[in-house]
């Protein structure tokens, strides 16, 4: 059993980490934390396998509560589980002693992220559009004409999250978050979220297995 406890100052995406993770037989969620205080204070009381931690806190950053925990357990796992961040700060995570870094918007990419660094596997998903465009990857999975916040506003739609809980996430007004939603969905010339299902199963956003 995979013992994990989660950090995020926001209780509407704790509940739905918890819910998600409750749902699988070799996960158990064992903790959880608002802020960094809290996590550094609690998290070696119930010595989980992994730490599921936002970056963005009241109080201090994920790189904070890395640099805390791992001085105090060595041997601890500490996925960053946040929006599409700046590389810059990805790297500084893992060099830090992070092992992975993942978006909060895709539920079972998260799951399989806490597996792969259970087990002791370094995971690092990169869903930012801008960012592979700058590679120069071409791929349906980010279509080049969306844009990184409408990437963003489109992954969380499809898993459920209403637009006051998107907004939250995104730390953007509830009118920006309906603004990103009109404009992607102009341009992928769709009118409604089961339209936009479709479509995320035609470039493989989700798949049987991976649906909200």
């Amino acid at each position: 059993m995979i013992r994990v406890f989660i950090v995020d100052d926001h209780e509407l995406i704790r509940f739905g980490l918890r819910r998600l993770l409750e749902d699988q037989q070799d996960i158990a969620v064992v903790g959880e934390a608002c802020n960094a205080a809290a996590a550094i204070d609690n998290v070696p009381r119930v010595t989980p396998d992994v730490v599921l931690c936002d970056y963005h806190l009241p109080d201090e950053t994920g790189l904070v509560i890395i640099n805390a925990l791992l001085n105090t357990d060595t041997g601890l796992k500490i996925l960053v589980v946040s929006m599409a961040e700046d590389p810059e700060i990805r790297r500084r995570l893992l060099a830090a002693g992070a092992m992975g870094f993942v978006s909060k918007t895709c539920g079972a990419t998260v799951v399989r992220a806490i597996r792969h660094v259970a087990a002791g596997q370094r995971f690092v998903e990169f869903l930012a559009a801008a960012e592979q465009q700058d590679e120069g990857r071409a791929t349906s999975n980010t279509p080049g004409q969306l844009s990184p916040r409408e990437v963003d506003v489109l992954r969380l739609l499809l898993y459920g999250h209403s637009y006051k809980s998107i907004s939250a996430s995104l730390a953007i007004k509830v009118n920006s978050v309906k603004t990103h939603r009109s404009r992607a969905f102009e341009k992928l010339g769709i009118g409604s979220r089961i339209e936009l299902l479709q479509w995320a199963r035609s470039v493989g956003w989700v798949s049987a297995t991976d649906e909200p």
